[in-house]
């Protein structure tokens, strides 16, 4: 298996554990396995992702504003933040393109805010939030593992189906990975 150039460094001149500990420290990690997505084969490099709580605001307005949410403000979005048990984001070079978070209560979760601006949509990075989320909830044995859907995009249901979603009133639970209470 050839080796794979991770930020500069060759790791065939990395002992196993370098090269984790310095993904480990890095707070956007660009050699996790996620890029090159279809679409963006000639700039990978320019692609990265964080799970950074304390994103520019006004970054989070203006995907949010593309994908026909409106605005919160910095105000809004710092307190929403700092509130979250998890934030991801995927950015291309200084945009944010992508993001979803998660809020956590030690017995159930939910999934927030999980946007793709329309120009990165349909290139895997949708995926590559919800499979992210997902692996950090999976093995909690929460009650309930949710989201809501958002009318004005009545095919993100069948997005999320195929993570393994059901539909259950207004919203849509990821019961497979849920334990029930007094199971």
């Amino acid at each position: 298996m050839a080796a794979k150039a991770v930020g500069g460094f060759d790791s065939r001149a990395l002992r196993q554990g370098e090269v984790r500990e310095w993904l480990n420290r890095s707070v956007l990690k660009t050699e996790v396995g996620i890029f090159p997505h279809r679409g963006f084969e000639s700039h990978p490099h320019r692609m990265r992702e964080s799970t950074e709580k304390k994103l520019p605001t006004e970054q989070i307005d203006k995907l949010t504003e593309a994908v026909g949410w409106g605005r919160r403000g910095p105000v809004r979005w710092q307190e929403v933040l700092s509130k979250s048990s998890h934030v991801y984001s995927l950015w291309d070079g200084d945009r944010l393109v992508g993001m979803g978070r998660i809020v956590e209560d030690g017995v159930m979760c939910m999934f927030y805010d999980i946007a793709v601006h329309p120009d990165y949509q349909r290139k895997g990075l949708g995926a590559q939030i919800i499979n992210h989320l997902i692996a950090q909830v999976k093995d909690k044995k929460y009650v309930s593992i949710g989201l809501f859907t958002w009318e004005g995009n009545p095919a993100n249901v069948a997005f999320y189906q195929k993570f393994g979603f059901e539909k259950v009133g207004t919203g849509m639970e990821l019961v497979k990975y849920m334990q029930r209470e007094g199971v």
